[in-house]
């Protein structure tokens, strides 16, 4: 197998299973909604900071709105493709040490 490449994802894992998934809407949510809380708290100081603490609300839609999914061995990687450090991780219940060890 030396001349086969291999998928891997961030981590160096082996990847079984790896994509990117794009939900169109979210993103343009989160953009149309950060130019309008901008502007408002630029024309109305009264509501600035109103506006700019709900600019968290665009901001979700834009990281949760392009995930980048991994499948390997040990379990699921969820990751944003905008900001690749937000990532959850969800593990096999099969691949435990503890379980693949104890257990025959």
């Amino acid at each position: 197998m030396k001349g086969q490449s291999v998928d891997r994802d961030d981590t160096g894992r082996v990847a079984v299973w790896r994509r990117l998934l794009f939900c169109g809407w979210m993103p343009a949510t989160g953009t149309v909604l950060a130019i309008g809380l901008l502007t408002i708290a630029a024309i109305n100081p009264e509501y600035r900071t109103l506006c700019l603490w709900s600019l968290t609300a665009a901001a979700a839609f834009l990281v949760t709105g392009a995930i980048r999914v991994t499948v390997d061995q040990q379990g699921v990687t969820v990751a944003s493709a905008l900001l690749p450090f937000l990532r959850r991780r969800f593990p096999c219940p099969g691949s435990s040490k503890q379980q693949a060890g104890g257990r025959g």
